[in-house]
């Protein structure tokens, strides 16, 4: 069977061509799917290449550019001046041309899609071949969810300053996340096949494609995390907390400010807190009037998948604050590791958490409970322990992947007899 895949990155790919190794769960899924001999995969992303396609070690790649000419980008803000939804649109239906060459070229008996977020899922109009969208992040519930409370509009559109440059590319960051919520809604009208894992996912399926198909399948994690070294309770004074976030404000960067300002002026709690992802909070910091620096944040910039994971061996607890996300391996991660999480019960992180048992779940937007929870879980050990053994045993089960590779090409031949028959 010749599955295609539409990724948001290059997977393996740029390891093969410059040595770049970037990690990631996709690389450890293929890895799995490359053993498997009666499927033939293709993958397609966008990526400046010289190459339309090239075959590395039984997989076809196809990289597709994701620049225009100096020319085409002139003509276009020309030609759509005072429209930037027509220049989105002109832009998409140049990219569904190529998707459509790479179809045509490598002739797949089952296309898969990852994720709603950019124009892949625009093919499905356009071809007979079964399509099945692996849901990821969904924008129409993250646009809802863009302004942390008392963050409105305005605070968003001049965070970067009064300049007309930077104020123009915030209305314009923004206005594109609006452009690409409807996108998405129309992806979702012509898509027949979504594949997820979490209540919530399957439930926006359920409003926004009624008659499609909704099929479960887990994700597989990252190589490094699938280890026999699991967390230990930490002996220490001073408690360590880690999260890994990433810049949009709805991640939480305000929350984990006021979080750590409750901790450290309320709580009289003594900890220190590691952010990987991001390098500042400078925005958050100027809008609640609290600094990073002053509440024992350490701002880590991006760590390595190995960095993370030794980091996870010597923390207390793992706090997700963000005020959105399906399904964000980072907490997966952590569980499997059998680091105690706390997180925002939002999206579909009530199907990753059972409360009290394989990890904390608190209101969004409640420092309050989540600042609490932390100094409960750091200086509880039966607790920390019990949350430990729960969530290794469930995330152990989850991320099997042998077990994913199986589901998965299940689904793949439902959807090609669906095509037979």
């Amino acid at each position: 069977m010749r599955v295609l895949w539409f990724t948001n990155s290059s997977v393996d790919y740029q390891e093969h061509i410059t040595g770049y190794n970037g990690g990631g769960w996709m690389n450890s899924l293929k890895s799995v799917l490359d053993k498997e001999t009666d499927i033939e995969l293709g993958i397609s992303f966008l990526l400046e290449d010289s190459e339309f396609k090239k075959e590395i070690n039984g997989t076809t790649y196809y990289p597709v550019s994701n620049h225009s000419g100096i020319l085409d980008k002139v003509i276009s803000k020309l030609k759509y001046v005072n429209n930037l939804n027509k220049r989105f649109k002109n832009s998409d239906n140049q990219y569904v041309k190529k998707y459509l060459d790479v179809i045509n070229d490598f002739k797949p008996s089952v296309i898969h899609i990852w994720g709603t977020e950019k124009n892949f899922g625009l093919i499905c109009e356009h071809t007979k071949i079964p399509v099945i969208i692996h849901l990821q992040g969904i924008i129409n519930p993250y646009l809802n969810a863009f302004f942390p409370p008392n963050i409105s509009l305005k605070d968003f559109i001049i965070k970067d300053g009064f300049s007309p440059l930077s104020i123009s590319k915030n209305i314009k960051e923004y206005n594109g996340w609006k452009y690409i919520a409807d996108r998405e809604k129309y992806i979702f009208k012509n898509c027949k096949f979504f594949m997820g894992r979490t209540d919530w996912d399957r439930i926006l399926t359920k409003i926004y494609s009624k008659n499609a198909t909704y099929f479960h399948c887990e994700e597989a994690l990252r190589d490094e995390f699938y280890t026999n070294l699991k967390w230990e309770p930490q002996k220490s004074n001073k408690a360590k907390i880690l999260t890994t976030i990433s810049d949009p404000l709805y991640k939480g960067g305000d929350l984990l400010l006021k979080v750590a300002n409750l901790l450290k002026q309320e709580l009289d709690f003594d900890f220190e807190w590691e952010v990987y992802g991001i390098d500042d909070l400078v925005v958050q910091e100027k809008l609640i009037g609290i600094k990073a620096s002053n509440v024992n944040l350490m701002l880590r910039g991006m760590g390595t998948s190995e960095q993370i994971r030794l980091a996870l061996q010597t923390a207390n607890v793992f706090v997700h604050p963000s005020y959105i996300d399906n399904s964000p391996n980072s907490v997966c991660e952590a569980q499997i590791c059998g680091v105690p999480v706390i997180a925002c019960n939002v999206g579909g992180m009530s199907s990753l958490i059972k409360n009290n048992l394989t990890g904390v779940i608190v209101p969004a937007n409640d420092p309050y409970t989540l600042a609490y929870s932390i100094k409960e879980i750091c200086l509880t050990e039966s607790i920390a322990e019990k949350i430990s053994t729960e969530a290794v045993k469930v995330a152990n089960s989850r991320h099997n992947r042998t077990e994913i590779i199986m589901n998965l090409i299940s689904i793949y031949k439902i959807l090609h007899d669906s095509q037979t028959s």
